[in-house]
Protein backbone atom coordinates (compact mmCIF):
# COMPACT_ATOMS: atom_id res chain seq x y z
CA UNK A 1 0.00 0.00 0.00
CA UNK A 2 1.63 3.55 -0.83
CA UNK A 3 2.16 5.78 1.61
CA UNK A 4 -0.27 8.37 0.44
CA UNK A 5 -3.22 5.70 1.28
CA UNK A 6 -1.85 4.58 4.46
CA UNK A 7 -2.07 8.41 5.31
CA UNK A 8 -5.75 8.52 4.37
CA UNK A 9 -6.19 5.68 6.04
CA UNK A 10 -4.48 6.89 9.20
CA UNK A 11 -7.30 9.88 9.38
CA UNK A 12 -10.08 7.91 8.62
CA UNK A 13 -8.88 6.03 11.35
CA UNK A 14 -8.12 8.98 13.57
CA UNK A 15 -11.48 10.48 12.95
CA UNK A 16 -13.44 7.96 13.73
CA UNK A 17 -11.78 7.34 16.99
CA UNK A 18 -12.11 11.41 17.78
CA UNK A 19 -16.16 10.49 17.21
CA UNK A 20 -16.26 7.69 19.29
CA UNK A 21 -14.23 9.35 22.05
CA UNK A 22 -15.98 12.94 22.52
CA UNK A 23 -19.18 12.99 19.87
CA UNK A 24 -20.85 9.70 20.85
CA UNK A 25 -19.91 10.26 24.23
CA UNK A 26 -21.63 13.61 24.39
CA UNK A 27 -24.47 12.07 23.17
CA UNK A 28 -24.43 9.02 25.60
CA UNK A 29 -24.45 11.94 27.98
CA UNK A 30 -26.99 14.17 26.57
CA UNK A 31 -29.59 11.35 26.97
CA UNK A 32 -28.40 9.55 29.81
CA UNK A 33 -27.11 11.51 32.25
CA UNK A 34 -28.22 13.52 35.11
CA UNK A 35 -27.08 17.08 34.32
CA UNK A 36 -26.78 18.10 38.01
CA UNK A 37 -25.01 15.93 40.95
CA UNK A 38 -27.55 15.92 43.65
CA UNK A 39 -29.18 14.14 46.66
CA UNK A 40 -31.99 15.57 48.13
CA UNK A 41 -31.28 14.26 51.68
CA UNK A 42 -27.79 16.06 51.70
CA UNK A 43 -28.85 19.35 50.30
CA UNK A 44 -28.59 22.36 52.86
CA UNK A 45 -29.23 25.35 50.99
CA UNK A 46 -31.80 26.33 47.70
CA UNK A 47 -31.00 29.69 46.74
CA UNK A 48 -33.36 30.99 43.64
CA UNK A 49 -32.38 34.17 42.13
CA UNK A 50 -34.86 36.01 39.35
CA UNK A 51 -33.58 39.12 38.00
CA UNK A 52 -33.20 41.35 41.55
CA UNK A 53 -35.30 38.98 43.63
CA UNK A 54 -33.61 35.98 45.66
CA UNK A 55 -34.96 34.03 48.23
CA UNK A 56 -33.59 30.87 49.95
CA UNK A 57 -34.72 27.88 51.27
CA UNK A 58 -32.64 26.53 54.06
CA UNK A 59 -32.79 22.99 55.90
CA UNK A 60 -33.78 22.57 59.66
CA UNK A 61 -33.87 20.27 61.67
CA UNK A 62 -37.72 20.35 62.00
CA UNK A 63 -38.01 21.08 57.87
CA UNK A 64 -37.82 23.78 55.53
CA UNK A 65 -37.34 27.61 56.37
CA UNK A 66 -38.00 30.32 53.57
CA UNK A 67 -35.67 33.85 54.44
CA UNK A 68 -38.78 35.64 54.22
CA UNK A 69 -38.90 38.65 56.52
CA UNK A 70 -39.74 37.09 59.02
CA UNK A 71 -38.25 33.93 58.36
CA UNK A 72 -41.53 31.45 57.82
CA UNK A 73 -42.11 27.96 57.14
CA UNK A 74 -41.69 26.09 54.21
CA UNK A 75 -43.94 23.60 52.46
CA UNK A 76 -42.30 20.52 52.28
CA UNK A 77 -44.22 19.02 49.50
CA UNK A 78 -43.44 22.28 47.65
CA UNK A 79 -39.50 21.73 48.64
CA UNK A 80 -39.33 17.96 47.99
CA UNK A 81 -40.69 18.37 44.13
CA UNK A 82 -38.15 20.93 43.05
CA UNK A 83 -35.57 18.77 44.48
CA UNK A 84 -36.36 15.47 42.55
CA UNK A 85 -36.95 17.78 39.72
CA UNK A 86 -33.48 18.49 40.22
CA UNK A 87 -31.99 15.87 40.46
CA UNK A 88 -33.34 13.66 38.32
CA UNK A 89 -33.00 16.52 35.30
CA UNK A 90 -31.89 15.28 31.69
CA UNK A 91 -31.13 17.67 28.89
CA UNK A 92 -32.75 17.30 25.52
CA UNK A 93 -29.80 18.19 23.68
CA UNK A 94 -26.15 20.09 24.19
CA UNK A 95 -24.79 22.54 21.99
CA UNK A 96 -20.87 22.44 22.42
CA UNK A 97 -18.41 25.63 22.93
CA UNK A 98 -17.45 26.30 19.47
CA UNK A 99 -21.26 25.91 17.85
CA UNK A 100 -21.94 28.98 20.30
CA UNK A 101 -21.99 31.89 17.44
CA UNK A 102 -23.89 33.81 15.54
CA UNK A 103 -27.43 33.33 16.56
CA UNK A 104 -26.40 30.60 19.01
CA UNK A 105 -24.42 33.07 21.26
CA UNK A 106 -24.56 33.32 24.92
CA UNK A 107 -25.86 36.93 24.33
CA UNK A 108 -28.39 35.19 21.57
CA UNK A 109 -29.84 32.34 24.09
CA UNK A 110 -30.36 34.67 27.32
CA UNK A 111 -26.82 33.12 29.02
CA UNK A 112 -24.37 35.41 28.74
CA UNK A 113 -25.59 37.83 31.90
CA UNK A 114 -28.31 35.08 33.07
CA UNK A 115 -31.26 36.82 35.28
CA UNK A 116 -32.00 33.83 36.27
CA UNK A 117 -30.61 31.04 38.33
CA UNK A 118 -31.07 28.14 41.32
CA UNK A 119 -27.59 27.47 43.51
CA UNK A 120 -28.07 23.81 45.24
CA UNK A 121 -25.91 24.13 48.26
CA UNK A 122 -25.02 20.20 49.88
CA UNK A 123 -22.73 18.35 52.42
CA UNK A 124 -19.85 17.53 51.31
CA UNK A 125 -19.60 18.77 47.89
CA UNK A 126 -19.20 22.20 45.74
CA UNK A 127 -22.33 24.42 45.06
CA UNK A 128 -24.31 23.42 41.76
CA UNK A 129 -25.41 26.10 40.32
CA UNK A 130 -28.15 26.11 37.27
CA UNK A 131 -28.48 29.38 34.74
CA UNK A 132 -31.42 29.87 32.89
CA UNK A 133 -31.75 31.25 29.70
CA UNK A 134 -34.15 31.98 26.96
CA UNK A 135 -37.24 29.71 26.46
CA UNK A 136 -36.43 27.70 22.38
CA UNK A 137 -38.99 27.83 20.26
CA UNK A 138 -42.01 25.66 19.88
CA UNK A 139 -40.91 23.90 22.95
CA UNK A 140 -41.84 23.52 26.33
CA UNK A 141 -38.14 23.71 27.29
CA UNK A 142 -34.84 26.24 28.13
CA UNK A 143 -31.49 27.02 27.32
CA UNK A 144 -28.93 26.65 30.17
CA UNK A 145 -25.86 26.46 31.41
CA UNK A 146 -24.56 23.99 34.65
CA UNK A 147 -21.58 26.25 36.60
CA UNK A 148 -18.45 27.61 34.41
CA UNK A 149 -18.91 24.81 32.13
CA UNK A 150 -18.65 26.27 28.16
CA UNK A 151 -21.51 23.97 26.53
CA UNK A 152 -24.88 24.63 26.44
CA UNK A 153 -27.90 22.17 27.36
CA UNK A 154 -31.46 22.18 26.42
CA UNK A 155 -33.17 20.93 29.31
CA UNK A 156 -37.43 20.65 30.18
CA UNK A 157 -38.99 23.94 31.48
CA UNK A 158 -40.31 21.96 34.63
CA UNK A 159 -37.67 22.95 37.15
CA UNK A 160 -37.71 26.58 36.13
CA UNK A 161 -41.61 26.48 36.50
CA UNK A 162 -41.53 24.97 39.93
CA UNK A 163 -38.64 27.33 41.12
CA UNK A 164 -39.64 30.81 39.85
CA UNK A 165 -42.56 31.26 41.25
CA UNK A 166 -43.50 34.39 43.93
CA UNK A 167 -42.10 33.05 47.13
CA UNK A 168 -45.48 32.98 49.08
CA UNK A 169 -45.80 30.13 46.76
CA UNK A 170 -43.48 28.00 48.76
CA UNK A 171 -44.97 29.21 52.14
CA UNK A 172 -46.36 26.03 54.08
CA UNK A 173 -50.22 26.20 53.54
CA UNK A 174 -51.50 24.50 56.80
CA UNK A 175 -51.88 26.65 60.10
CA UNK A 176 -49.48 24.66 62.13
CA UNK A 177 -46.59 21.58 61.71
CA UNK A 178 -47.94 19.54 64.32
CA UNK A 179 -49.31 16.78 64.91
CA UNK A 180 -51.44 15.62 67.67
CA UNK A 181 -48.87 13.34 69.05
CA UNK A 182 -46.48 15.95 69.80
CA UNK A 183 -48.98 17.73 72.14
CA UNK A 184 -48.26 17.64 76.00
CA UNK A 185 -50.63 20.58 76.83
CA UNK A 186 -53.32 22.55 75.82
CA UNK A 187 -54.73 25.72 76.80
CA UNK A 188 -57.95 27.45 75.20
CA UNK A 189 -58.96 31.16 76.35
CA UNK A 190 -62.39 31.75 75.36
CA UNK A 191 -65.65 33.37 76.42
CA UNK A 192 -67.16 30.25 77.24
CA UNK A 193 -64.02 29.78 80.19
CA UNK A 194 -60.64 28.73 80.30
CA UNK A 195 -59.93 24.98 79.40
CA UNK A 196 -56.47 23.24 80.25
CA UNK A 197 -55.78 19.67 78.78
CA UNK A 198 -52.66 17.82 79.72
CA UNK A 199 -50.90 14.33 78.88
CA UNK A 200 -49.73 12.41 81.78
CA UNK A 201 -49.73 8.70 82.21
CA UNK A 202 -50.19 7.66 78.63
CA UNK A 203 -54.06 9.14 79.14
CA UNK A 204 -55.60 13.53 78.54
CA UNK A 205 -57.04 14.68 81.46
CA UNK A 206 -58.82 18.07 81.89
CA UNK A 207 -57.77 20.10 85.07
CA UNK A 208 -59.89 23.54 84.29
CA UNK A 209 -62.71 24.01 84.55
CA UNK A 210 -63.26 20.52 86.44
CA UNK A 211 -60.94 17.98 87.16
CA UNK A 212 -61.96 15.08 84.87
CA UNK A 213 -60.82 12.28 82.12
CA UNK A 214 -61.11 13.43 78.68
CA UNK A 215 -61.77 10.93 75.75
CA UNK A 216 -59.00 10.71 73.42
CA UNK A 217 -61.25 10.55 70.58
CA UNK A 218 -62.57 13.52 71.19
CA UNK A 219 -59.87 15.34 71.67
CA UNK A 220 -58.25 14.41 68.65
CA UNK A 221 -61.17 14.54 66.39
CA UNK A 222 -61.47 18.55 67.99
CA UNK A 223 -57.95 19.67 67.80
CA UNK A 224 -56.74 17.87 65.00
CA UNK A 225 -58.78 20.21 62.13
CA UNK A 226 -57.28 23.22 63.27
CA UNK A 227 -53.86 22.25 63.31
CA UNK A 228 -54.08 21.08 59.70
CA UNK A 229 -56.52 23.89 58.69
CA UNK A 230 -55.97 24.71 55.20
CA UNK A 231 -54.86 28.84 54.90
CA UNK A 232 -56.79 31.02 52.34
CA UNK A 233 -54.50 33.90 52.21
CA UNK A 234 -51.37 35.42 54.15
CA UNK A 235 -52.83 38.47 54.33
CA UNK A 236 -50.14 40.53 56.97
CA UNK A 237 -47.35 40.19 58.87
CA UNK A 238 -47.64 40.57 62.76
CA UNK A 239 -46.60 43.72 63.35
CA UNK A 240 -49.42 45.32 61.27
CA UNK A 241 -52.59 46.83 62.83
CA UNK A 242 -54.42 44.04 64.20
CA UNK A 243 -57.87 46.10 65.34
CA UNK A 244 -57.90 45.87 61.24
CA UNK A 245 -58.97 41.85 61.90
CA UNK A 246 -60.39 41.89 65.62
CA UNK A 247 -56.95 41.12 66.63
CA UNK A 248 -55.80 43.47 69.26
CA UNK A 249 -58.97 41.87 71.34
CA UNK A 250 -59.06 38.05 70.15
CA UNK A 251 -62.09 36.49 70.50
CA UNK A 252 -59.99 33.17 71.64
CA UNK A 253 -56.80 31.90 72.45
CA UNK A 254 -55.31 28.42 72.15
CA UNK A 255 -51.97 27.68 73.41
CA UNK A 256 -50.07 24.77 72.55
CA UNK A 257 -47.00 23.02 73.92
CA UNK A 258 -45.34 20.51 72.46
CA UNK A 259 -43.14 17.57 73.85
CA UNK A 260 -39.94 18.59 72.29
CA UNK A 261 -39.96 22.47 72.95
CA UNK A 262 -40.67 24.60 76.60
CA UNK A 263 -41.96 27.28 73.53
CA UNK A 264 -45.39 27.49 73.16
CA UNK A 265 -47.42 28.09 69.76
CA UNK A 266 -49.83 30.62 70.73
CA UNK A 267 -53.39 30.83 67.81
CA UNK A 268 -55.07 33.63 67.68
CA UNK A 269 -58.84 33.86 66.94
CA UNK A 270 -60.00 37.37 65.23
CA UNK A 271 -62.64 38.69 63.34
CA UNK A 272 -65.13 37.37 60.17
CA UNK A 273 -63.39 38.80 56.84
CA UNK A 274 -65.78 41.11 55.17
CA UNK A 275 -62.84 41.72 51.96
CA UNK A 276 -64.87 41.37 48.50
CA UNK A 277 -62.43 38.92 46.92
CA UNK A 278 -61.62 36.15 44.52
CA UNK A 279 -62.35 34.26 47.81
CA UNK A 280 -66.11 33.10 48.09
CA UNK A 281 -65.99 31.17 50.93
CA UNK A 282 -66.57 32.71 54.51
CA UNK A 283 -63.44 32.94 56.18
CA UNK A 284 -61.55 34.39 59.47
CA UNK A 285 -58.69 35.91 60.63
CA UNK A 286 -56.42 34.08 62.91
CA UNK A 287 -52.69 35.13 63.77
CA UNK A 288 -49.90 32.33 64.19
CA UNK A 289 -47.19 33.15 66.97
CA UNK A 290 -45.19 30.54 64.91
CA UNK A 291 -45.03 31.93 61.72
CA UNK A 292 -45.52 36.00 62.77
CA UNK A 293 -48.22 36.80 60.70
CA UNK A 294 -52.05 36.95 60.42
CA UNK A 295 -54.29 34.63 58.17
CA UNK A 296 -57.49 33.71 56.61
CA UNK A 297 -58.74 30.53 57.22
CA UNK A 298 -62.64 28.91 56.42
CA UNK A 299 -65.16 29.99 58.99
CA UNK A 300 -66.03 26.27 59.61
CA UNK A 301 -62.74 26.37 61.66
CA UNK A 302 -64.17 29.27 64.20
CA UNK A 303 -65.75 26.45 66.36
CA UNK A 304 -62.30 24.65 67.17
CA UNK A 305 -61.68 27.77 69.50
CA UNK A 306 -65.29 27.88 70.81
CA UNK A 307 -64.62 24.05 72.06
CA UNK A 308 -66.99 23.34 75.23
CA UNK A 309 -65.37 21.36 78.12
CA UNK A 310 -68.76 18.57 77.56
CA UNK A 311 -67.54 17.79 74.01
CA UNK A 312 -64.31 16.55 74.98
CA UNK A 313 -64.99 14.94 78.56
CA UNK A 314 -65.14 10.89 78.34
CA UNK A 315 -68.70 9.93 78.05
CA UNK A 316 -68.00 6.40 79.54
CA UNK A 317 -68.48 6.42 82.88
CA UNK A 318 -65.49 4.77 84.16
CA UNK A 319 -62.78 2.47 82.94
CA UNK A 320 -60.21 -0.13 85.43
CA UNK A 321 -57.75 -2.34 84.24
CA UNK A 322 -58.83 -5.60 85.97
CA UNK A 323 -55.17 -6.97 86.26
CA UNK A 324 -54.54 -4.73 88.72
CA UNK A 325 -57.22 -5.31 90.40
CA UNK A 326 -57.01 -7.49 93.78
CA UNK A 327 -60.42 -7.35 95.11
CA UNK A 328 -64.14 -6.29 93.64
CA UNK A 329 -66.71 -5.21 96.40
CA UNK A 330 -70.47 -4.77 94.93
CA UNK A 331 -73.23 -3.40 96.83
CA UNK A 332 -77.01 -3.07 95.32
CA UNK A 333 -80.00 -2.80 98.07
CA UNK A 334 -78.43 -3.27 101.07
CA UNK A 335 -76.57 -6.76 99.64
CA UNK A 336 -72.73 -6.36 99.70
CA UNK A 337 -70.91 -8.96 98.03
CA UNK A 338 -66.93 -9.12 97.44
CA UNK A 339 -64.68 -11.03 94.95
CA UNK A 340 -60.99 -11.55 95.23
CA UNK A 341 -58.98 -12.18 92.49
CA UNK A 342 -57.60 -16.01 92.89
CA UNK A 343 -54.27 -16.64 94.96
CA UNK A 344 -51.55 -18.67 92.68
CA UNK A 345 -52.50 -16.58 89.44
CA UNK A 346 -54.89 -17.50 86.85
CA UNK A 347 -57.54 -15.28 85.90
CA UNK A 348 -60.56 -17.27 88.15
CA UNK A 349 -62.14 -15.10 90.82
CA UNK A 350 -63.44 -16.41 94.46
CA UNK A 351 -66.40 -14.94 96.74
CA UNK A 352 -65.69 -13.95 100.05
CA UNK A 353 -67.92 -15.25 102.61
CA UNK A 354 -68.99 -19.05 104.50
CA UNK A 355 -70.19 -19.51 100.57
CA UNK A 356 -67.07 -19.74 98.78
CA UNK A 357 -67.77 -19.61 94.97
CA UNK A 358 -65.48 -19.79 91.78
CA UNK A 359 -66.34 -17.30 89.48
CA UNK A 360 -64.35 -17.20 85.82
CA UNK A 361 -62.43 -14.55 85.14
CA UNK A 362 -64.12 -13.48 81.42
CA UNK A 363 -67.59 -13.44 83.39
CA UNK A 364 -66.23 -10.76 85.91
CA UNK A 365 -64.96 -9.21 82.73
CA UNK A 366 -68.27 -9.27 80.93
CA UNK A 367 -69.85 -7.87 83.93
CA UNK A 368 -67.00 -4.80 84.23
CA UNK A 369 -67.34 -4.16 80.29
CA UNK A 370 -71.08 -3.31 80.80
CA UNK A 371 -70.80 -0.63 83.27
CA UNK A 372 -67.92 0.76 81.87
CA UNK A 373 -69.73 1.08 78.73
CA UNK A 374 -72.73 3.16 80.49
CA UNK A 375 -73.08 6.14 78.34
CA UNK A 376 -72.95 9.31 80.26
CA UNK A 377 -75.84 11.63 79.13
CA UNK A 378 -74.42 14.44 80.68
CA UNK A 379 -72.05 16.47 83.66
CA UNK A 380 -73.41 18.49 86.75
CA UNK A 381 -71.59 19.91 89.90
CA UNK A 382 -71.68 17.87 92.31
CA UNK A 383 -73.27 20.62 94.86
CA UNK A 384 -74.31 19.63 98.54
CA UNK A 385 -78.06 19.79 98.05
CA UNK A 386 -77.75 17.51 95.03
CA UNK A 387 -75.49 14.93 97.06
CA UNK A 388 -77.90 15.22 99.89
CA UNK A 389 -81.37 14.92 97.82
CA UNK A 390 -79.75 11.72 95.78
CA UNK A 391 -78.23 10.17 98.74
CA UNK A 392 -74.64 10.93 97.28
CA UNK A 393 -73.15 12.36 100.41
CA UNK A 394 -71.01 9.18 101.50
CA UNK A 395 -70.97 5.98 100.13
CA UNK A 396 -72.94 4.01 102.87
CA UNK A 397 -76.36 6.23 101.28
CA UNK A 398 -75.84 5.70 98.06
CA UNK A 399 -78.78 2.52 96.60
CA UNK A 400 -75.68 0.66 94.71
CA UNK A 401 -72.06 1.00 94.14
CA UNK A 402 -68.69 -0.76 92.98
CA UNK A 403 -65.75 -0.33 94.64
CA UNK A 404 -62.44 -1.71 92.48
CA UNK A 405 -59.50 -2.45 95.29
CA UNK A 406 -55.68 -3.39 94.91
CA UNK A 407 -53.29 -4.83 97.05
CA UNK A 408 -49.79 -3.70 97.69
CA UNK A 409 -47.70 -5.83 99.78
CA UNK A 410 -44.82 -4.68 102.02
CA UNK A 411 -42.02 -5.88 99.53
CA UNK A 412 -42.82 -3.65 96.76
CA UNK A 413 -40.92 -0.30 97.02
CA UNK A 414 -44.45 1.78 97.54
CA UNK A 415 -44.19 3.36 100.74
CA UNK A 416 -47.89 3.23 101.12
CA UNK A 417 -48.24 -0.77 101.47
CA UNK A 418 -51.63 -1.88 101.86
CA UNK A 419 -54.96 -1.61 100.25
CA UNK A 420 -55.78 1.06 97.88
CA UNK A 421 -59.34 2.22 95.48
CA UNK A 422 -58.27 2.09 91.99
CA UNK A 423 -61.54 3.39 91.45
CA UNK A 424 -65.18 3.28 92.60
CA UNK A 425 -68.97 4.70 91.17
CA UNK A 426 -71.82 5.44 93.61
CA UNK A 427 -74.95 5.60 92.03
CA UNK A 428 -78.10 7.71 93.66
CA UNK A 429 -81.48 7.57 94.07
CA UNK A 430 -83.57 7.48 90.38
CA UNK A 431 -84.76 11.08 89.82
CA UNK A 432 -88.56 11.15 89.29
CA UNK A 433 -89.43 12.99 85.84
CA UNK A 434 -89.91 11.64 82.32
CA UNK A 435 -87.08 10.07 80.96
CA UNK A 436 -85.79 9.54 84.61
CA UNK A 437 -82.40 9.62 84.94
CA UNK A 438 -79.72 8.86 87.82
CA UNK A 439 -76.44 10.94 89.27
CA UNK A 440 -73.59 8.38 89.44
CA UNK A 441 -70.49 10.03 91.37
CA UNK A 442 -66.93 8.45 90.14
CA UNK A 443 -64.25 8.51 92.25
CA UNK A 444 -65.58 11.25 94.76
CA UNK A 445 -65.53 13.27 91.71
CA UNK A 446 -66.76 17.19 92.21
CA UNK A 447 -68.73 16.64 89.16
CA UNK A 448 -71.75 14.21 88.76
CA UNK A 449 -72.55 12.40 85.57
CA UNK A 450 -76.15 11.59 84.35
CA UNK A 451 -76.66 8.19 83.46
CA UNK A 452 -80.17 6.62 82.50
CA UNK A 453 -81.94 4.73 84.91
CA UNK A 454 -81.55 1.47 83.95
CA UNK A 455 -77.90 1.76 84.04
CA UNK A 456 -78.76 0.49 87.48
CA UNK A 457 -80.22 -3.18 85.85
CA UNK A 458 -76.66 -3.54 84.44
CA UNK A 459 -75.57 -4.02 88.31
CA UNK A 460 -76.04 -7.68 87.27
CA UNK A 461 -75.30 -10.22 90.21
CA UNK A 462 -76.98 -13.66 88.49
CA UNK A 463 -73.14 -14.58 87.05
CA UNK A 464 -71.91 -15.37 90.52
CA UNK A 465 -74.78 -18.17 90.96
CA UNK A 466 -73.13 -20.21 87.90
Amino acid sequence: MKLKSLLALFCVVLALFVWLRFFERSFKETADTHLLQIDPTKVTDIIITDGNNEFSIKHQSHGWNLSTTPVDRADDEQVTRLLALASTLKPFDRLHAKELKNKLSLAELGLQAPHRSITFRQQGMQDQVIYFGHEVAGEKSLFARVNDKRSVVIIPSALADQAFRPHDDFRDHLLTSLSFDQLKVIQVHQELGDLILFFNDDHWRMSQPMDSTVSERALKDWITPLLQAPIIARVAEDESNLARYGLDQPRAEITLFQNQSDVPIHLWLGGASTDKDAFAIPSIYVRSSARQAIFKISAAFEKGFMVAPDLLRDHELFSVNLDTVDKITITKKEVTISLRHQLGGGDAWVTEGNNTAFILGSDVQRFVDRLEQIDVLGFESATPKILNDFGLNSLTDAIASIRFTAHLSENTPDHDAGDYVVSEVWFGTPMNAPGSKVYARVNNSTDLRQVPTDSLDKIDLSFLKK
